[in-house]
């Protein structure tokens, strides 16, 4: 890094480990939806370094919840194949089985949901955008952990976690339909007009 005139890293805990500049990841760039009154769904996502059979563990958790508060399963990941005896499960609760979606249906989607159950670091972001809270699990990665510090919407938990207390305590405290501002954008344009002009940090 050392040989490079502009390095940031997307979540603080890097950035502070190797002494560079922070930039919140650029996910956080994304136009926020619009607020959505009726949520009944819950977001339920895998874990990036995850193996199969702790994703399953994720999925039943969730779903014991989902059942707990009269929630729509919602799934959304790329390892779809992974819950697939469940699939017709989650299909007759009303809920969605999706291994893709553009951007503008995930957004969509994901408004309509109370709460994320999962690992995804991205899908926790959007999430946030979409004003909907996360039990987001550590899935040994420390962008996770960066989350939690970031946002009191992101709950860190573990296998071991009392997951139906923690959605207690996250569900019962309503919706927030707040977008709370943020100046990544400037930040970024900073931070690329810096390293066009070629000017040191």
């Amino acid at each position: 890094f050392g040989e490079l005139g502009h390095v940031a890293a997307r979540d603080e805990i890097s950035a502070e480990y190797y002494g560079i500049e922070f930039l919140a990841d650029a996910a956080f760039l994304r136009i926020s939806p619009a607020p959505v009154a009726d949520r009944d769904g819950c977001l339920i996502t895998t874990g990036a370094r995850n193996n199969a059979e702790e994703d399953v563990e994720i999925l039943k958790a969730a779903l014991k919840i989902c059942e707990a508060w009269k929630l729509r399963p919602v799934v959304l990941t790329h390892a779809v194949e992974r819950f697939s005896p469940y699939e017709a499960e989650i299909i007759g609760r009303g809920g969605i089985f999706a291994e893709t979606a553009s951007i503008e249906h995930a957004a969509e989607t994901i408004s309509k949901c109370r709460l994320h159950i999962g690992g995804r670091y991205h899908m926790a972001i959007f999430s946030l955008l979409c004003n909907v809270p996360s039990l987001l699990f550590d899935v040994k990665t420390h962008k996770n952990q960066w989350l939690e510090r970031y946002s009191p919407r992101i709950t860190l938990v573990h296998p071991h976690t009392d997951l139906d207390a923690a959605a207690a305590a996250v569900l019962s405290g309503g919706v927030s339909q707040g977008h709370p501002g943020s100046t990544a954008a400037e930040k970024y344009g900073h931070f690329l007009k810096r390293a066009m002009a070629q000017q040191p940090l």
